[in-house]
Order: structure tokens, then C-alpha cells, then sequence
């Protein structure tokens, strides 16, 4: 209880003033998940002063869905940390944890609900921020569902915000990865695999790239081109050996054996 107090007034007392002020949400991203691997007390750091300082709700959503996460890694209870003020945000903030909330117990249904509510919500407010917000977890929850064609319909609408000038509210990195991933698991394997291979020239460099590595060599495997989706896996394999879990080890151990167990057929 003392450890979940501790965070909590963290939380809710942090500077209001941080050099992360200055970077886009992409760009502060890929510094907190590279914090993550070293430092958690750091990590944590960076998300109160994000979170205090974020000058929209859709990034003050967005950052407290990691503040849920980092929470729930440690297994301690996370509501929110503006419910103490029972306003129009935090009624807003703890539906949106509630969605994450149900998407991690394996209830992508009523995940979608409370996402689609809040997407609703969004748009009678013209909130274009929090849509997009809204449209990016509503393609990512209905990805994982396997609900591919109905995901489409939130990932393309996230894709053309994308194209818009705007103010970054969560990472760009992300969002074109379930709209590259969407793409794929629909089989237009042409338009995937060129937006991979966009997004791993414009992710930024503190990024950790083996995820999109390992999509585009199984989306290459799919595709017979085994020679290349080998180059792009065993680069995946060596830096995840490097550094990641066991768990992330293995996902590219079994896009290998995928692969070399297809190419056995050609």
C-alpha cells in the first residue's frame, strides 16, 4: 500500500517543467520505452511530467494509458490520475482506462465499446485529437480481435489523419504500424510492405525496430521471398537476444521456424 501511495503522490506532484516539453510524442516515446529497459524509476519520471505538462486531452489520455500499463506491470490498481477532480476529463480518462482495462483481460468486445463511446464523444466535441486517439485503439483492439475488415474502417480513418498537418497527440511510429499491420493481415501485401518499410526509415533512432523487422520478414515469407524475409528476422533475433524477454525471443524464434518450414514447399 505505502509503494501504490508513493506512486500515486508521485503522480499527482510532478514538475510541471521538463525537457521532454520540447519533443513531439513520437519522439518522447522512444525515449521512455528505451528508459524502460534501464531505469523504471526514471521511466516513471517521464511519464508524471508528460503527463502534467500535456497541453490536450487526447496526450494526457494517451500517457495515462502508459501510466496503466507501467501500474499493471507492477500489479498495482490504476483509475487515473485526475479523478480527484471529477470533471468532464476524468470521467473521460476513466472510461479509457476501463477500455484498456477490459482489452488486457481479453474482452476486446466490451473494449471496442467503451473506445467506440469515446470516439463518439469525441466527435460531437470536434475533438480531432481524441478521434484519432480513439481511431488508432479501435484499429489496434480489432487487429488483435482479428476482426480485420471491420478494423479497416478505423484504421483508414486513422491513416488520413495522418496526412493531415497536425499537432502530434500519440506516437506517429504506432499509427502506421497497425495501419501497416492491417494491411497485411488483409492480405494487400504490396501497400503493407511498402509502409514498413516507411516506417523503419522514419522511425526515430532510439526506437526499437525489431517488431516492424519481424512483420516484414513474415509478411516476405508469405510472400515466397525467403532469402529476404531471413535477413530481416535474424536481424530481429539478434537484437532481441541482446536485450529483450524471453517472450519477445521466442515470437522471432517462431517467425523463423514459420519461414523455413514454408520455404521447404517451394
Amino acid at each position: 500500500m505505502r509503494t501504490l501511495l508513493t506512486l500515486l503522490a508521485s503522480l499527482l506532484l510532478g514538475s510541471q517543467a521538463n525537457a521532454s516539453d520540447t519533443q513531439s510524442i513520437t519522439q518522447w516515446h522512444s525515449v521512455y520505452l528505451a528508459t524502460m529497459k534501464t531505469n523504471s524509476k526514471s521511466a516513471l519520471h517521464m511519464l508524471q511530467d508528460r503527463y502534467h505538462t500535456a497541453d490536450s486531452n487526447s496526450e494526457k489520455l494517451y500517457v495515462s494509458g502508459l501510466i496503466y500499463e507501467y501500474m499493471s506491470n507492477i500489479n498495482q490498481p490504476y483509475f487515473g490520475s485526475s479523478q480527484f477532480l471529477e470533471n468532464h476529463f476524468a470521467k473521460l480518462e476513466s472510461k479509457y482506462i476501463q477500455a484498456l482495462l477490459e482489452r488486457k483481460q481479453g474482452d476486446y468486445d466490451a473494449a471496442v465499446n467503451l473506445f467506440t463511446s469515446l470516439l463518439q464523444s469525441a466527435k460531437q466535441r470536434a475533438d480531432i485529437e481524441t478521434k484519432a486517439l480513439m481511431n488508432y485503439q479501435l484499429c489496434y483492439t480489432l487487429n488483435q480481435q482479428g476482426q480485420y475488415h471491420k478494423a479497416n474502417f478505423f484504421c483508414s480513418s486513422l491513416n488520413n489523419h495522418l496526412t493531415d498537418d497536425h499537432k502530434e497527440s500519440i506516437p506517429a511510429d504506432l499509427a502506421l504500424r497497425v495501419i501497416a499491420n492491417n494491411f497485411d493481415f488483409r492480405g494487400e501485401y504490396d501497400i503493407a510492405l511498402s509502409l514498413y518499410r516507411r516506417l523503419i526509415n522514419e522511425m526515430p533512432a532510439q526506437s526499437d525496430p525489431t517488431g516492424v523487422y519481424n512483420d516484414v520478414g513474415n509478411l516476405l515469407s508469405e510472400l515466397g521471398q525467403f532469402e529476404q524475409s531471413e535477413q530481416y528476422l535474424i536481424q530481429a533475433l539478434l537484437a532481441r537476444q541482446l536485450e529483450a524477454t524471453p517472450l519477445e525471443v521466442a515470437q522471432v524464434e517462431h517467425s523463423l521456424a514459420s519461414m523455413y518450414y514454408k520455404s521447404k514447399d517451394y
